[in-house]
């Protein structure tokens, strides 16, 4: 019997680690959305996902628009993605901290660069509209 209670017990707090992790991916999501340009949205999402995951720094870089953002210490071990959003690349990021990152954590940062691969196209859109 204390082994199905430990069993049960067990069970309810990955339900409640799952259901605290889903609502800081929406948090994170709707604060992306309602970011004013790409450097807040970078500085917004490098705090955001540390409640995800953990890592030193993170730099984002757009040479076609001339757009670097980097926040955080730069570490040793690096993660690095090319972001692309609706088929349309939309930036280089880099993720980096002292430790490496395990498969796990790395599946964490690559679900949580769909949350942010939109709002850096919306972005960017609106700088180039801007520009005309």
């Amino acid at each position: 019997m204390a082994s199905l209670l430990s069993q049960g017990a067990a069970a309810g707090e990955r339900l409640y680690e799952g259901a605290a992790a889903a609502n800081r991916y929406l948090r994170l999501h709707h604060m992306l959305h309602a970011a004013i340009d790409v450097e807040n949205l970078i500085d917004v999402f490098y705090y955001e996902a540390q409640t995800l995951v953990s890592f030193d720094s993170v730099t984002f870089d757009n040479r076609h628009l001339d757009t670097h953002c980097d926040v955080g210490v730069h570490c040793r071990h690096t993660a690095h993605y090319r972001l692309f959003a609706n088929h349309d690349f939309v930036g280089d990021l880099k993720f980096t901290r002292a430790t490496p990152f395990t498969e796990g954590e790395l599946n964490i940062i690559e679900s949580l660069l769909t949350a942010l691969a939109l709002p850096i196209q919306d972005l960017i859109a609106g700088r180039e509209i801007e520009q005309l």
